[in-house]
């Protein structure tokens, strides 16, 4: 009877025992998903009134990803999703059950759009600070208002500068007799009948 339960314990062993090795995730197969998830890439691209296209790539038919919201991407060719911005993560798996675990986190950082980039302001003067085509100004509309009506007071003055600094000096002689126009008739009078004064006094 005793030989019976060690020939029927043998047996359950021997079905049990490969089943458990067949099921272990061995070192070699980590490492080789693991290099597999790290070369997982995510690309952006903008597109200017719809948002931000983002591409993964080299996810192989052996892995699979779950985006933030808990949808799952399998894997095979490129794939494309569309967001507004922020930060975009996926967690990647591997569709192997002996080694069905999280293998890496993928993200990607989506700049934020400007809410002033579209603005009459930033048409007209787009190298302002707050007119840059990303960024997020922690600014409401008010001072954005007030800054800007700094910002076009000064440049009108540097202009102003500017252009007076650039002038000739033949502008600047121009300018003088402008000013002067009638000082100037005066003494080219009296330079006249000085001349023509002593010519006469000479033809005598």
């Amino acid at each position: 009877m005793r030989k019976v339960k060690y020939f029927i314990f043998t047996l359950v062993c021997m079905l049990v025992i490969p089943t458990i090795s067949n099921a272990e995730c061995d070192y070699q197969r980590q490492a080789e998903l693991a290099r597999k998830a790290s070369n997982v890439q995510l690309n952006y691209l903008y597109i200017e009134n719809q948002g931000f296209q983002v591409i993964m790539t080299n996810l192989t038919s052996d892995l699979y990803a779950v985006d933030m919201y808990g949808q799952r991407i399998n894997g095979g060719e490129e794939k494309i999703f569309e967001y507004s911005s922020g930060t975009v993560s996926f967690d990647i798996y591997s569709v192997d059950t002996a080694c069905s675990r999280k293998l890496i986190t993928k993200s990607v950082n989506l700049p934020i759009l400007n809410s002033f980039y579209g603005s009459d302001e930033c048409k007209q003067f787009p190298e302002f600070k707050y007119c840059q085509l990303w960024g997020n100004y922690s600014i409401d509309d008010e001072a954005f208002q007030s800054e800007f009506n700094e910002y076009k007071t000064e440049r009108e003055k540097k202009l102003t500068e500017i252009s007076e600094k650039e002038k000739t000096a033949f502008d600047i002689i121009i300018e003088v007799l402008q000013q002067n126009v009638f000082m100037i008739i005066f003494f080219g009078i009296v330079i006249v009948i000085t001349i023509i004064y002593k010519l006469f006094n000479r033809h005598k």
